[in-house]
């Protein structure tokens, strides 16, 4: 499903958030919020660090990143045809992805359906 281009107007629930010392959230005036996650057991350059990796540092970085896009009712939303967070983002795919949130006009697949696995 193609997103209509969203309401810009900010709104009294857009917030940007920090988790765990992790990444971070940005929620939007349309309701749909980016999880960027770049810290230990993300798929990212990350993954095998410390959990205190991020906390005992000033500066914590990675190459890339773990990336989810949660919509306006709490769900996750597939961003490829089985996988709802990507894996290993680029900064310029973070980018796209966010720009695309933001305006409402990212692709969403529909949720897979197992029924016909055996």
């Amino acid at each position: 499903m193609r997103h209509a281009l969203g309401h810009l107007t900010p709104k009294g629930n857009a917030m940007f958030a920090i988790t765990n010392h992790r990444g971070f959230h940005i929620k939007f005036a349309n309701g749909y919020t980016v999880s960027v996650q770049f810290g230990a057991g993300h798929r990212c350059d990350n993954f095998n660090d410390s959990f205190h990796a991020a906390s005992q540092s000033e500066w914590y970085k990675s190459g890339d990143a773990e990336v989810a896009v949660i919509r306006p009712d709490g769900k996750l939303a597939y961003l490829s045809e089985y996988d709802q967070p990507l894996s290993h983002q680029t900064p310029e795919q973070v980018a796209a992805l966010i720009a695309g949130v933001c305006m409402g006009v990212f692709t969403e697949y529909n949720e897979p359906s197992f029924d016909d696995v055996e």
